[in-house]
């Protein structure tokens, strides 16, 4: 059975594991422009080791 600690080698890319972070939206951004911050840079260095982090996630509408 295979599990969420299991490698995978998706496109010939080996991963150490299945797990995969979700996008962090500009919700934490702050300044014109919402742009980035230490604290997102502090989130995802922190993460880092879980596996791939899908780096920012899009509000494809302003409403969405």
């Amino acid at each position: 059975m295979t599990t969420a600690s299991d490698p995978i080698d998706p496109g010939g890319k080996r991963l150490a594991n299945r797990v995969v972070m979700a996008p962090m939206p500009r919700g934490r951004a702050y300044g014109p422009g919402a742009a980035p911050t230490k604290l997102m840079a502090t989130y995802r260095a922190q993460r880092a080791s879980a596996g791939p982090i899908v780096t920012e996630g899009v509000q494809p509408s302003q409403v969405g």
